[in-house]
């Protein structure tokens, strides 16, 4: 049988990028990428014009992901890739647990139904690990660590209930960072928007602040290592049951990722805010300044992640200067 891919996604760029590879690299006989109605402007502008890829409108809270005819799907896909999410800092948690806990529920009842599924791709989030101070592992685990936001809350627990189902499916995890792609926006670079935004509209008023005691760091990585990975682990027997820590060897410093973005608009830095400062000015505003109240966690002390797994595939996480340069290259894309 041939390699027949079912894609639940947001489609931008991105996303479009990671399949004309796939398309390259694979003979790909069919690909159904659905869609929910919000984003089919988005689908039109960004999917790639591919003749095997036929473009569904449906519902992720809905029976059958909202698809009135499921059954071709059902008997024909060797390859689910979920790399669907909800990311826009600010919502209440009753909208993550619906976009991204109840709709990969419905998402696992729909692959049950697959007779013919090889392996499905879960896009997750090393974000998982919360809190933790620790070097977190690549096997999901239980914790009681707090979360920065509601995003990696859901995003924890969505983990959870596709762990639920490792004995059923041919599940693979795959958990980037915080992603850089630099050809274009993406709503996977999100985070770039809302740094220049801080910088920028801070800047009139007192600022722009670094944030935190400057022990802060960040984990990044690159979309050329993002992409070799996924490549490598699509239709591997071996990665089934088990997840990839995509990321960096070190944490990029958030003071310098702060300074990268400064530069691009010409702004220097030179003033510091406490995280709690920071965001008692968040909540009280709404937003910090271009900042979201939920994205302020993100420039306290790092976490590091285990690369066991990266290894094993052969994927050298990127160093420093990559992310850097990469950084330097996104901090103009959103600063034009």
């Amino acid at each position: 049988m041939g390699t027949t891919l079912f894609i639940v996604s947001k489609p931008d760029s991105f996303i479009a990028d990671l399949i004309d590879e796939l398309v390259k690299q694979h003979e790909i006989e069919k690909i159904w990428f659905l869609i929910e109605e919000e984003d089919v402007e988005a689908a039109i502008t960004h999917l790639p014009k591919l003749p095997p890829l036929e473009l569904l409108v449906g519902d992720l809270r809905g029976v059958s992901l909202g698809l009135k005819e499921p059954l071709r799907i059902w008997e024909k896909t060797t390859h689910f890739l979920y790399l669907n999410e909800f990311r826009e800092f600010g919502a209440p948690f009753s909208t993550y647990y619906l976009k991204n806990i109840e709709a990969v529920k419905n998402a696992l009842n729909f692959a049950l139904r697959m007779k013919s599924l090889r392996q499905m791709i879960y896009m997750s989030t090393v974000f998982v690990a919360g809190l933790n101070t620790k070097v977190y592992p690549e096997a999901i685990v239980e914790h009681e660590n707090d979360f920065r936001n509601h995003y990696e809350r859901s995003k924890y627990f969505a983990e959870i209930e596709v762990s639920k189902k490792n004995h059923l499916l041919p599940i693979t995890v795959i958990r980037p960072s915080f992603l850089v792609y630099t050809r274009d926006r993406s709503t996977w670079t999100n985070y770039a928007y809302h740094v220049l935004r801080y910088i920028s509209l801070s800047r009139p008023v007192f600022g722009p602040y670094y944030i935190g005691s400057g022990r802060g760091s960040m984990n990044f990585v690159d979309f050329e290592t993002f992409k070799t990975a996924f490549i490598r682990l699509f239709d591997d027997s071996d990665a089934i049951g088990s997840a990839y820590n995509i990321v960096s060897a070190d944490n990029m410093p958030s003071d310098s990722v702060l300074e990268i973005f400064a530069s691009s608009v010409r702004y220097k830095i030179s003033r510091r805010i406490s995280i709690s400062t920071a965001k008692t000015i968040s909540g009280i505003f709404g937003s910090f300044f271009g900042l979201p109240h939920d994205m302020v966690g993100y420039f306290a002390d790092g976490d590091g992640y285990a690369l066991n797994n990266m290894e094993s595939l052969k994927v050298v996480p990127p160093d420093a200067q990559t992310i850097e340069e990469g950084l330097k290259k996104l901090a103009k894309i959103y600063s034009r």
